[in-house]
């Protein structure tokens, strides 16, 4: 279906592949991992992905398909965040599990970086707490 949601009677695999298809590039309306207008471009922040895997001497296709690791990037005024995720090899189902990860991720650190108000300013430690808990969101998504 076009929202990439499984349906009755497809297999692990067609779950994977319609998840990954899922095109959101032009969809704006929607916030993805607490950030509204997440693919608009910005002069200060830019990423690229380029795997190193091999090609194949006679066709030149690049081994691996689809590349697993991923990544995102919020730019603010006076911050930003990176979150990268590595697929630990190639295939559906490494980029999908990449892809949830960076999600959940990017999801709790924008929302406890910047989805309160505080009464006092953030210490050393609460910032070290604050990454170690996006690391269990990036688990758990």
């Amino acid at each position: 279906n076009d929202k990439g949601l499984p349906m009755k009677n497809q297999s692990s695999d067609e779950v994977v592949s319609s998840k990954l298809s899922t095109n959101l590039k032009d969809d704006i309306s929607r916030s993805i991992a607490g950030v509204r207008h997440w693919n608009r471009p910005n002069a200060v922040a830019y990423g690229i992905s380029e795997s190193l895997y091999e090609r194949n001497p006679v066709t030149h296709e690049q081994a691996g398909s689809p590349v697993a690791d991923t990544f995102a990037v919020v730019a603010r005024k006076n911050s930003a965040i990176l979150v990268l995720g590595d697929g630990v090899n190639w295939g559906g189902r490494a980029a999908l599990a990449s892809r949830a990860a960076v999600h959940g991720a990017m999801d709790y650190l924008n929302t406890a970086l910047f989805g309160v108000n505080r009464t006092r300013k953030l210490t050393t430690q609460d910032v070290f707490q604050i990454l170690l808990r996006s690391f269990h969101a990036a688990h758990c998504l």
